[in-house]
């Protein structure tokens, strides 16, 4: 998103709600386009952005919804506590099983009739890759018993 020209604001990165807030904030009223790279579980927490971008001239909201299998994700949180691509990822910790049943059970899927009211509503799945080489191809799918 970055090298397209939009501020990224993710919870991971940034630690606390508070300060992605205080990005978003920034980022919008310097003109640029935000993208929130979280897991918004709840339609509270989408109308939250959807009503801080509005309120600082956003003249479009979307919602993305990349619909991820709790068995991929379960794979995911695995494989980037193992094989780390960035200082970043290496700082998570692995997301135990309990807790990714508990987040998809709190998850209400997104509509477009949300009171946020986004300009547009995407479903997207989730498509592994693309890969920086074969091996780390290789490690993605093993796991997967693919």
């Amino acid at each position: 998103f970055e090298a397209a020209g939009h501020a990224r604001v993710n919870q991971d990165a940034l630690r606390t709600l508070e300060k992605c807030e205080a990005a978003a904030r920034d980022a919008l009223a310097s003109g640029r386009s935000v993208v929130v790279d979280n897991t918004n579980l709840t339609r509270d927490h989408r109308a939250r952005w959807a009503q801080l971008a509005r309120a600082h001239g956003a003249s479009r909201v979307a919602c993305v919804l990349v619909s991820t299998p709790r068995e991929v994700a379960s794979h995911l949180t695995m494989l980037r506590r193992l094989y780390p691509a960035s200082a970043e990822d290496a700082a998570h910790s692995v997301v135990p099983a309990h807790v990714i049943a508990m987040m998809a059970a709190r998850l209400e899927t997104p509509t477009a009739d949300e009171p946020a009211a986004f300009d547009e509503l995407c479903e997207l799945p989730f498509v592994p890759g693309p890969f920086d080489n074969a091996e780390q191809e290789r490690r993605f799918f093993l796991f997967l018993g693919a």
